[in-house]
């Protein structure tokens, strides 16, 4: 339904006269309610739809409908056997990577051994230098120190070069291998559905065995004892609406009429109703209340005490009202389907006549 534009008037004398054309009446001071109706919802407090992230068949349910439930407690689990696969083979990489590391262990000796061997025989190469220099040994052997001084320090440099790369190969891998893990350990997870908030289960429309689609609702959990009213206000009169300001409620479900306060007001146009959505909350103890029962509201907008009324049926062209004297001009405010408020131009001991 259509937010619109609602004026409480509260009883109101007026001058006889009330329905011919050509009768007359008097304005009367009165008090006017300006309020803003719109259509409603009820909703449990923090209410929310929960969705899957992965789809699956339905195994089993760990609670049911009207459960009170825990922040993170399990509520239901999806079939996982991929996904639980997939994780043994995380762990499995992890393990293998944590090999591969201690294995380098190997090359590290290999490069503390080369090293050693350098020193060796770099000293032994430039002390036979020495003694060729002062005419002390052959050529033969002199190169035969250091073609073994240039082995070695060719095999150290190689080693370090492999213990190097081993290690950025091993580093890499290692990380691969945990991240992979997260991602298998947080799929895995998926197929566990838990609760968000503390709260109750007010709907689990799957049945067990039947396939769960990322795209559609699979619980409806929300507060056990407080609720909201949900309203759609048209984008006319969302100017007029603000937080604090009061709300007559009247559901289906019960006789009277329940207060509640605007409590937010969402910026967000929505394109399609072309309306906006605001929420109330209850200032009185509420009965037994249950998500999705319809309601009306009239959110109080404004209130003039005393205010000069007409029948609306008494104003021509929207501006003029017809007097013994002719036709006068006035300015409106406040005004329902019946009832316009005239806030100059005339007084209550102008004698209007019906046109």
């Amino acid at each position: 339904m259509k937010p619109r534009l609602i004026l409480f008037l509260y009883p109101l004398i007026l001058a006889l006269g009330c329905g011919k054309k050509g009768e007359t009446l008097s304005p009367s001071n009165q008090e006017i309610v300006e309020s803003v109706y719109a259509s409603a919802k009820i909703k449990a407090y923090q209410q929310y739809s929960q969705k899957v992230s992965i789809g699956g068949k339905l195994l089993n349910y760990f609670v049911s409908e009207g459960d009170l439930v825990k922040a993170g407690q399990p509520i239901a689990q999806l079939e996982n056997i991929s996904p639980a696969l997939s994780l043994k083979n995380a762990e499995m990489a992890l393990q293998i990577a944590n090999d591969n590391e201690s294995q380098l262990q190997e090359l590290v000796f290999q490069s503390q051994n080369a090293s050693k061997q350098l020193v060796f025989d770099s000293i032994a190469y430039f002390k036979q230098l020495r003694l060729f220099k002062n005419d002390i040994g052959t050529k033969g052997q002199l190169d035969a120190f250091k073609l073994k001084y240039e082995t070695s320090k060719n095999a150290y440099a190689g080693i370090r070069e492999r213990l190097n790369s081993q290690k950025h190969i091993v580093s890499r891998t290692k990380e691969q291998a945990k991240n992979n893990l997260e991602i298998s350990r947080k799929n895995n997870a998926d197929f566990t559905i838990t609760s968000y908030i503390e709260g109750k289960i007010y709907s689990l429309p799957y049945e067990i065995g039947e396939m769960v689609s990322p795209v559609q609702e699979f619980a409806v959990i929300g507060n056990d004892k407080q609720f909201t009213i949900e309203m759609d206000i048209d984008e006319s009169d969302i100017a007029k609406i603000k937080v604090g300001q009061k709300i007559i409620v009247k559901m289906e479900a019960y006789k009277q009429t329940f207060d509640a306060t605007v409590s937010k007001i969402y910026p967000s146009l929505d394109a399609k109703s072309q309306s906006f959505k605001i929420e109330g909350k209850f200032n009185t103890e509420m009965p037994t209340l249950y998500p999705g029962l319809t309601a009306e509201a009239n959110i109080i907008t404004n209130t003039k005490i005393n205010a000069l009324v007409i029948p609306l049926s008494y104003l021509v062209e929207e501006k003029y009202v017809i007097t013994q004297n002719g036709k006068l001009e006035v300015e409106t405010g406040l005004r329902n389907f019946n009832f316009i408020e005239i806030t100059k131009g005339i007084d209550k001991k102008t004698v209007l006549i019906k046109p």
